[in-house]
């Protein structure tokens, strides 16, 4: 299980829901959220990290190009271009 994905999970869930138990949610021994609503957004947040994660990794293979530095070639990306998807995928202010 992913400590810090459950973490930033577990922030966001409290800031949203305001749920009346404290942090850390209990979970049972396969570690999942013991109760069902915690566990459900569980799951939905899983599926947003991947899609966003997928949407991401394709962004990235289409805008990076390759450029040379003291002899040795990189793929990169425009900051600010990745930035601004980073933005639009999470509503995070990059």
């Amino acid at each position: 299980m992913d400590i810090q994905r459950d973490e930033a999970f577990e922030k966001a869930y409290s800031e949203i829901c305001k749920p009346i138990i404290a942090r850390p949610y209990p979970r049972n021994e396969k570690g999942e959220y013991i109760y069902k609503e915690i566990h459900e957004a569980y799951l939905m947040w899983q599926l947003a990290q991947t899609a966003i994660g997928s949407e991401l990794q394709s962004f990235l293979a289409v805008w990076s190009f390759k450029a040379r530095n003291d002899g040795d070639d990189y793929i990169v990306v425009d900051a600010n271009l990745a930035a601004e998807k980073v933005e639009k995928l999470t509503g995070a202010k990059a």
